[in-house]
């Protein structure tokens, strides 16, 4: 690829676990007010050869009238199949040739900082999207939110929480990335499960599996038997027994806690199911 311009933002470094979930056509062309036919025929297509992205990239360097669709159809192109590095050099050849960066650009700049580790980045664009007053974003904030989670290794989840804070989105997926960010570190976990508590009061959301099974964890890591028996309870009731991965955190769970008839339990309901 050809670069006209040094980028604004480091190389972030890979992070291979990442699952290809491409953004979907309507999505990349929100907000979108080009009425061009050629234009929007053009970026249909580079949103289609994003699956052969060397295609897509000789098209769109030789586009005479760049949109914002078109800038965004390039960098999901790059972020689904994991190219980083060429996700955030186009973000910031977009910024610099003084494209606004809209919802769909920053959401998947967030997601792209957030899967490869990339805090540095992750706080420029932050930084973009406060001087843009870009508040209204919603699904912004929570990739925002999942970035900081997602960094908490690195001593950044009150970054996450103040986020989570500001936003007056608090829906199910918002809660449970908090709670699981905390919960991936032993010195986390007693505010995941004090997390974990305040959204089960506020009678706002009711967890889903990936809240309880990170609540589980936490319990696991703080050898807390009473709290684990408690979770261990309300996913009984919440339907979410037979879900293999949080069967497999409640075995790991009681084995910590030393009960292991409760571990053996659980494995055979689990087998019989």
């Amino acid at each position: 690829m050809s670069r006209t311009m040094k980028p604004a933002f480091s190389s972030p470094r890979k992070h291979q676990r990442w699952n290809r979930n491409p953004i979907p056509d309507s999505t990349l062309y929100k907000n979108s007010r080009c009425s061009n036919p050629n234009i929007i025929s053009t970026n249909k297509a580079i949103t289609h050869l994003c699956q052969h992205l060397q295609e897509a990239w000789t098209l769109f360097d030789t586009m005479l009238q760049r949109t914002v669709v078109s800038w965004n159809a390039m960098i999901t192109g790059y972020s689904k199949w994991n190219i980083y590095p060429e996700a955030m050099d186009l973000i910031s050849l977009m910024h610099h040739s003084n494209f606004k960066l809209n919802e769909t650009t920053i959401l998947t700049s967030f997601s792209v900082c957030a899967r490869s580790w990339s805090l540095v980045n992750g706080k420029q664009i932050h930084g973009m999207v406060l001087k843009s007053a870009h508040d209204g974003f919603e699904l912004a904030w929570s990739a925002l939110l999942f970035l900081y989670s997602s960094c908490y290794e690195i001593g950044k989840a009150k970054q996450a929480l103040e986020v989570f804070e500001e936003t007056s989105r608090h829906g199910v997926v918002e809660w449970t990335t908090l709670i699981s960010g905390y919960a991936k570190s032993e010195d986390g976990c007693e505010k995941a499960l004090e997390l974990f508590k305040m959204m089960r009061e506020s009678g706002e959301m009711v967890p889903n599996e990936f809240t309880l099974d990170a609540a589980v964890r936490a319990c696991g890591r703080l050898r807390d038997l009473w709290e684990g028996m408690v979770v261990h309870g309300l996913l009984i009731k919440l339907g979410f027994e037979f879900e293999c991965s949080i069967t497999g955190a409640l075995i790991t769970f009681y084995l910590g806690c030393e009960v292991v008839d409760d571990a053996k339990q659980v494995y055979v309901f689990m087998m019989e199911s």
